[in-house]
């Protein structure tokens, strides 16, 4: 892996200058890496094409979220969403949570980073990384997800509203 810090903070460059010496990659990925940095054709394609499936993946993302209405924060940019599960938590605990958490995972074979493991301060948020997968296995995440949801949409009711009929 090759990554590149851009800052003009001279404590920042410092500190990572004197890192460099232990960390950097090999010479032969340092030419590769240079001879991409210099095809300005190449980065300006590259830029527009990343930016469009970035756009997409958010796209189904989101979409995918306002069609259950559940609670989520816009993303300005970046690669992560956050959104909550909490209405399908019996309880609004961290416990729950990771036990939602496991379901998921299991039972759809989706994995999300769970709030608890990102400091959050309130149980059932989760970070959906939606720039993972292509746009097509995203659509299957989601759709996974989607039945999960709605079949424990169901029980989490049943278990709070008292049945009408006793």
């Amino acid at each position: 892996r090759v990554g590149v810090v851009f800052s003009q903070n001279k404590a920042v460059c410092q500190a990572l200058s004197s890192m460099a010496y232990f960390s950097s990659p090999s010479t032969q990925s340092q030419y590769a890496f240079n001879n991409i940095l210099r095809d300005m054709d190449f980065l300006n394609k590259y830029k527009g094409e990343n930016q469009l499936r970035l756009r997409k993946n958010y796209q189904i993302w989101t979409q995918f979220l306002q069609s259950l209405n559940l609670d989520f924060i816009m993303a300005e940019a970046g690669f992560f969403s956050w959104f909550s599960l909490a209405s399908f938590m019996k309880e609004k605990t961290f416990e729950e949570e990771r036990r939602l958490w496991g379901l998921i995972l299991e039972e759809c074979q989706v994995l999300f980073a769970g709030g608890w493991e990102q400091n959050s301060l309130e149980p059932g948020w989760f970070r959906c990384c939606f720039t993972a997968l292509p746009p097509e296995e995203l659509e299957v995440a989601c759709n996974r997800l989607r039945r999960f949801l709605l079949q424990t949409s169901e029980q989490v009711s049943e278990s709070i509203i008292p049945n009408r009929s006793q």
